[in-house]
């Protein structure tokens, strides 16, 4: 990955003074990207991509309430200053690796804040690896081998690397959470998000 595809200063120096406080979640944003920013990440083995535009924020050791009878992806909801947003093991809701068992993530997992629609939507992975610039056209069809529970939700893939040797799905995270499997589940309709939690 070249430096220009890395984090800038100011976000690794942010991250890293968030750090130094214990018991504070990391929370990283994005605005000076281009358009062909996407956010390169893990579930399991497997890298994936999320275009950076669909991402309001990046959480790192935040609470995850967990909820009661609800489908195995659905990871529970966090409390996002005052906002009750939905949380999805995308992993899990992939095939690509167990639900979380704790009431709080794991010690390296984040919690991708997307907007969808209007409404707000976070995505339980496993760890970030950074910023990618895909140009369009460098986005191919996804393949016809892709397994069933990929083909909902990966809007095209891309091959990266000095050689070419990666390949990342690129996930629409509104595919995701117009999932049947979270009918009911939702804290409001798509067009909102629910803030009654002081």
């Amino acid at each position: 990955m070249s430096d220009s595809q890395r984090l800038p200063p100011e976000v690794l120096e942010a991250r890293a003074r968030a750090l130094s406080q214990p018991g504070q979640a990391v929370i990283e944003t994005f605005e000076s990207f281009g358009q062909d920013a996407h956010l390169l990440f893990h579930c399991g083995e497997q890298r994936l991509l999320i275009k950076l535009d669909r991402i309001q924020e990046v959480l790192k050791g935040q609470a995850v309430t967990r909820v009661p009878c609800v489908g195995p992806a659905v990871a529970g909801i966090v409390n996002v200053r005052g906002t009750i947003v939905d949380v999805v093991a995308l992993g899990r809701f992939m095939g690509l690796g167990p639900d979380p068992d704790s009431t709080v993530a794991p010690l390296r997992a984040v919690v991708l804040l997307c907007d969808v629609g209007g409404a707000v939507l976070g995505l339980l992975v496993d760890d970030v690896i950074g910023i990618l610039s895909v140009a369009t056209a460098a986005i191919e069809k996804p393949p016809d081998s892709l397994p069933p529970g990929w083909r909902a939700v990966v809007e095209g893939v891309v091959r990266y690397g000095e050689e070419r040797q990666h390949v990342a799905p690129c996930v629409n995270p509104g595919s995701v959470f117009a999932s049947p499997i979270f009918d009911g589940v939702r804290h409001g309709p798509p067009s909102s998000t629910r803030s009654d939690v002081p």
